[in-house]
């Protein structure tokens, strides 16, 4: 798994930076925020360039060309079986080096047969080993990172990928159609074909004829010593598969989606973002779960020039993806998708006249930017505006606001309801957020709103009025039934979610 990166002078990160990605492989939904030109595209921009072949590279304006290297350097959980016979003492000392450098619980309790490794690749594109503290040239690096390219499939959509002429296939759709069960239906139907020797087998003897008998012969006649032969690290002859692969692209580039009728270039540009992570999301559909491989999506800002009531389905739709077993990973200038989910990571990445800092901001702690008053109330109100568009433009969809994760986590459980969105934000913020959604969502015209509610726990002694026509506090009787009243009653009861456990559904 992968577990995290160095930066070194690559974009916007001067001198070594480690920013921690997949901690502990229990979250597999990583988003970064921050302002702009902090350094949230330079992640996923690293990330490309170490498993890609692109030739992007840009070095840090502070760093002159050969005064200092320039690498990226990812941070591998990976098993000794994986490596076979490329594992060895050296590797362990980098494994040991690396855990006590980045000094995580996660990493100290690893199993015995895995270890933790980190290759580097500068822009000149040799590769070797860091252990936190220095580069370790060795020649079995560009072996692993071979290795680790086959493990993992990297797919990195960029803010300015769009889908205009129709479904234009550039090089990084074509990497998400390569291996998908698309080309793998198209494969299945290519073996179906009736031929003599089969359609791969037929087209192989005349390719083969048309080079050797043809073209080859016509070049040996000017000089013998002209041939054709297989390239090193290439197919010799057509597979199924990549005859899949070709024609599965070629048609679609010959083809172009509509919208309602309309041609995708002619739509907005939040229509066009909305259809590109569609095609992706359908063409991603059973691919997550693979033997020995992982695939990850890496987009950045997925919510660009989305109107505000799109946001929250916009993640949602990422989150789907998640599911099936796809890792993602994203940058965000919306802030609100910290309380829209209740799984993953943030990272916040600040700077200041100390330099750049990447603050970790878990999901455990609903509201994690307390401690940060100047992203608190951009987090709420970022949220709180799509969460209004989003319940006006949804009137069918029901959206429960309560005070802890696990309380969204049993509700979600107990009722099933696929149109029922279950949020959670911690106890103080619950009630600041009702009254801010009411002032700015019913009290200004948007009385139509009711399909958002809010739950609290009675705490001991509440005595407070709260006439919030939204809210309503979970109470219990003297029969010690569990029901839910109006947050404008008064009570002295405590009572938490708790209380309504139903044994029987976690059994």
């Amino acid at each position: 798994m992968l577990v995290g990166l160095f930066l070194k002078n690559f974009k916007c990160y001067q001198g070594t930076q480690y920013v921690q990605i997949f901690e502990s492989g229990a979250e597999n939904f990583i988003g970064y925020l921050g302002s702009n030109g902090v350094g949230k595209s330079a992640i996923l921009e690293g990330l490309d360039a170490f498993f890609s072949k692109k030739p992007l590279w840009i070095r840090n304006k502070e760093s002159r060309k050969g005064s200092s290297e320039c690498f990226v350097a990812p941070v591998f959980v990976i098993s000794r079986d994986l490596l076979g016979e490329n594992g060895g003492e050296p590797l362990e000392e980098i494994s040991n080096s690396l855990k006590e450098f980045i000094n995580t619980d996660f990493l100290k309790s690893l199993e015995e047969d895995k270890l933790v490794l980190c290759v580097t690749r500068r822009e000149d594109g040799v590769f070797g080993f860091y252990d936190g503290k220095r580069e370790i040239e060795n020649e079995v690096a560009q072996e692993i990172h071979r290795i680790l390219a086959t493990h993992f499939q990297y797919i990195y959509i960029d803010a300015e990928v769009d889908i205009d002429q129709g479904i234009k296939i550039n090089s990084d759709l074509a990497e998400i159609l390569i291996g998908s069960p698309v080309v793998a239906e198209v494969e299945k139907k290519f073996k179906e074909i009736d031929l003599k020797d089969g359609l791969v087998g037929s087209l192989n003897a005349a390719l083969e004829e048309l080079i050797d008998k043809k073209l080859t012969s016509k070049l040996q006649k000017v000089d013998p010593l002209y041939t054709y032969a297989g390239t090193r690290g290439f197919f010799s002859k057509l597979t199924t598969n990549i005859l899949a692969r070709v024609s599965t692209i070629a048609f679609l580039e010959n083809r172009k989606l509509k919208y309602k009728g309309r041609e995708l270039d002619n739509l907005s540009s939040g229509q066009r973002r909305t259809a590109l992570l569609d095609f992706i999301l359908a063409v991603l559909e059973g691919k997550g779960v693979q033997e020995n491989r992982q695939l990850i999506l890496a987009i950045d800002e997925p919510e660009i020039s989305l109107d505000a009531s799109k946001r929250m389905a916009q993640f949602d739709k990422l989150m789907t993806i998640v599911g099936e077993g796809v890792s993602v990973i994203f940058t965000s200038h919306w802030y609100g998708w910290v309380a829209n989910v209740n799984t993953g990571y943030t990272g916040l990445i600040d700077e200041d006249e100390e330099g750049k800092r990447v603050i970790e901001l878990h999901r455990n702690s609903s509201f994690p930017f307390r401690d940060i008053p100047r992203y608190e109330m951009r987090m709420i109100f970022d949220f709180l505006i799509g969460l209004g568009s989003s319940a006006e433009s949804n009137p069918d969809r029901k959206f429960v606001i309560c005070e802890g994760e696990s309380d969204a986590l049993y509700l979600e459980a107990s009722l099933n309801e696929p149109d029922y969105r279950f949020l959670a934000v911690r106890k103080a913020g619950v009630k600041k957020i009702a009254d801010i959604f009411k002032d700015y969502h019913w009290k200004r015209g948007a009385a139509s709103i009711r399909n958002v509610i809010f739950m609290i726990d009675t705490d001991t002694d509440q005595k407070d009025e709260y006439g919030n026509p939204f809210l309503r506090r979970w109470t219990k009787g003297g029969d010690s039934a569990v029901s839910l009243k109006s947050g404008s009653e008064n009570f002295n009861v405590p009572c938490v979610i708790e209380d309504a456990l139903d044994a029987g559904t976690f059994a």
